[in-house]
């Protein structure tokens, strides 16, 4: 199937959901990043743009498309350049109910982690479980 991006604005195809290019690179696998703000309340939410990018120096990413709705960048963005730091753990199957808990919307003041009925576990080097 040939593909014009031009020919497609928001680069959906007539009968497509979602934009093509997210089928470029499969599986994508899921993860989270979790974050603390400067107050201290943790965020915990689920990534499929999420990726090592280099190994020397070791560089990873994570894209956090959209704006969190009470504006602003979503937490995990405004948590990691506000602290510098970030905790990336791929999500197992059988964690799929809680890794769907934690893409709801919630207020900044909302610790998804908790409201999860998830029990973080002590970083090493950083702050963020």
């Amino acid at each position: 199937m040939h593909f014009a991006p031009a020919d497609h604005p928001g680069l959906r195809p007539p009968g497509f959901r979602h934009s093509l290019y997210g089928t470029l690179v499969v599986p994508r696998p899921i993860g989270w990043v979790s974050t603390i703000s400067g107050d201290g309340v943790v965020n915990l939410a689920p990534y499929s743009f999420a990726n090592l990018v280099a190994n020397d120096p070791l560089c990873f990413m994570f894209c956090a498309n959209g704006e969190h709705r009470e504006g602003g960048p979503k937490d995990s963005l405004r948590n990691a350049r506000e602290t510098g730091e970030f905790v990336f753990n791929l999500c197992t199957w059988d964690l799929r109910e809680q890794m769907n808990e934690t893409s709801a919307t919630a207020a900044r003041s909302v610790d998804e982690m908790a409201a999860a009925g998830l029990a973080p576990a002590a970083s090493v080097v950083v702050r963020p479980p």
